[in-house]
């Protein structure tokens, strides 16, 4: 086995992570900004019983959907039974909401800095930066 693997594969599902949540903060700005913490919660897990999702949740929960799969796949963990996967699944997503937290209470917290400017811009400029682990 190739010594550099694990490092691959760790840095394939960092990209896939880091990357698809910011380019979803980034898509979906001025909705989260305006929103309270919560709101992501769902369109990270889906709907809960006799609950729907906004047609933005909708859109977000596909997209981690997709994530969640590619993670997986990446993992290479398809012969794993059921209950292990959907662990493993449950871990990314719990990561994925953990990360979408994370960037927007820093997004609040820029704002609250930047008073005199717009929601929109501070978000712009945030989600820009690189965040987290190289």
């Amino acid at each position: 086995m190739n010594s550099e693997a694990p490092t691959q594969m760790v840095n394939d599902i960092r990209l896939l992570l880091y990357g698809e949540v910011g380019d979803i903060l980034y898509s979906h700005r001025s909705s989260l900004a305006s929103h309270p913490l919560d709101y992501i919660v769902p369109a990270v897990w889906g709907p809960s019983q006799g609950r729907t999702l906004t047609q933005e949740q909708r859109e977000i929960n596909q997209r981690v959907q997709m994530v969640v799969r590619e993670t997986v796949n990446l993992l290479g963990i398809g012969d794993m039974g059921d209950s292990q996967v959907l662990a493993v699944e449950f871990l990314v997503r719990e990561l994925i909401l953990h990360r979408f937290l994370c960037r927007i209470n820093s997004l609040d917290r820029q704002y609250a800095i930047h008073k005199n400017s717009d929601r929109e811009s501070v978000c712009i400029v945030h989600l820009s930066e690189p965040v987290g682990a190289p």
